[in-house]
């Protein structure tokens, strides 16, 4: 007949293990949600490490600070527009850019269009785009398209940003610079948020110098 009593201490460990993996009730023997994010300590610690990646409370190491689970990993840039080109974005090595966004935060003077381009070739990102006097949180959106201005064609505005075409494609950079080209120098400032992911080992995007 089975001693019911030999049995007893397995049955309190299994219980205790169930507890401090993930049984979820008034009945946990630790708290759970104290649990420090740590990639190379406990299970729990672990977990709490990968979760925090998800929502973009952390990020892998090496990679920028600021990370989104679909669009990937966020750099900025403030640009003036008192010079042409003004660089933006230095690319190493293949990077696919997921979504890039600008916002005037300085009333824009004197210069009358930009435009978003590369450096080696001149690749035209974003076609030529009316700015005259866009004020302060004027917002441009880039589509993917290059045959397109600023958000797909649709005048730039403050409220929202809207592409006329209906849909954002992203687009891929190799090795390259992004930049930012006026008609001609004026006054005012364009803070960009661009965000990416790498395509290959030590592949990156930071703010140009």
């Amino acid at each position: 007949m089975p001693n019911a009593d030999a049995n007893r201490p397995l049955r309190h460990s299994q219980r205790l293990l169930g507890n401090y993996i993930g049984v979820n009730d008034a009945n946990n023997e630790i708290v759970t949600d104290a649990i420090a994010a740590n990639r190379d300590g406990s299970l729990l610690e672990r977990l709490e490490d990968l979760r925090n990646v998800g929502d973009g409370t952390t990020v892998p190491v090496g990679l920028p600070a600021s990370f989104h689970p679909i669009l990937g990993y966020r750099v900025t840039k403030a640009a003036t527009v008192a010079s042409a080109p003004d660089a933006l974005f230095d690319v190493t090595g293949m990077c696919e850019i997921t979504r890039m966004i600008g916002e005037v935060t300085s009333a824009i003077a004197t210069s009358t269009s930009m435009s978003l381009n590369t450096s080696t070739n001149d690749q035209v990102i974003v076609a030529s785009t009316q700015v005259t006097t866009d004020a302060i949180g004027t917002l441009y959106g880039v589509s993917g398209d290059p045959d397109l201005a600023f958000n797909a064609a649709l005048a730039p505005g403050i409220d929202a940003i809207l592409y006329k075409d209906g849909h954002v494609a992203p687009f891929i950079v190799n090795d390259d610079q992004i930049e930012q080209n006026v008609d001609g120098a004026g006054t005012g400032l364009v803070t960009w948020s661009l965000w990416y992911w790498p395509l290959e080992a030590s592949a990156a995007v930071v703010a140009a110098a």
